[in-house]
């Protein structure tokens, strides 16, 4: 499957075209730039789904406006003085779901009130590490952090299930592993991450410089990109690989 995509001038993303010859268009506020529509059609063209956004005067995003197939949903979004989010309502098929968030003193979201998901708290420490979250069911979850402030551990108190982080010296994520999973991640000597194995299944990345220009995901199977700009891909094609 092959994409392409199209730039403006300040090399931003116009369209896209996806390799089924449906294709997205972006547009985009005429004095910020910001991003003001996604709309991916089919090559008659209908059009599949649609998201308008609007911004207020710092760029916080105040509503999104849906359409997917037959279902249109409206979000509006608030925030506080110091632009954190504290409200997000979605209207949709006569049904209006609500979540606050609420923070303590140095802005860390200590709450989050859903009419759908209930209750989560969360709590932190000195540095303002999250160290313990509770869900709305009650199951607690805990936090722990290494001298670098890098998340080692999370743990869920009702199941015992426990998800480990490992990292090198330059604070890069090397080691994941959790209960039926294990992945590991090798680093270049330029930061940049050139494999990730996944139970066993390695990716590889090849690079342009900070680019990746060539992965292989599978057996025979593999991504070529070509970038433009500050590495915007402008081209992405999947194929399997004849052996």
């Amino acid at each position: 499957m092959k994409a392409n995509y199209t730039m403006d001038a300040l090399g931003l993303r116009t369209r896209e075209d996806l390799g089924n010859s449906s294709y997205i268009t972006y547009t985009y506020d005429a004095t910020t730039r910001w991003l003001t529509g996604v709309y991916n059609q089919t090559s008659t063209p209908t059009l599949i789904s649609s998201f308008a956004y609007t911004h207020d005067k710092v760029g916080n995003r105040t509503t999104m406006t849906e359409l997917n197939g037959g279902t249109s949903g409206a979000f509006t979004y608030t925030y506080n003085a110091n632009y954190r989010l504290i409200t997000e309502t979605l209207v949709s098929g006569g049904t209006t779901l609500r979540t606050d968030y609420y923070y303590d003193e140095p802005g860390n979201r200590i709450q989050k009130n859903s009419t759908v998901n209930g209750i989560t708290n969360y709590a932190y420490n000195n540095a303002n590490q999250c160290i313990s979250w509770t869900d709305a069911s009650g199951i607690c979850y805990l936090d722990k952090y290494n001298g670098a402030g890098n998340l080692i551990t999370e743990t869920n108190t009702a199941t015992g299930v426990m998800q480990e982080w490992g990292y090198d010296y330059e604070n890069h994520q090397t080691v994941y592993s959790t209960t039926g999973t294990s992945a590991t991640y090798k680093i270049d000597a330029m930061g940049r991450r050139i494999s990730k194995t996944v139970n066993g299944t390695t990716e590889y990345y090849f690079y342009d410089g900070a680019n990746v220009f060539y992965d292989i995901f599978g057996p025979n199977s593999y991504r070529v990109y070509i970038t433009a700009g500050l590495g915007c891909i402008i081209t992405c094609r999947t194929a399997s690989a004849v052996s």
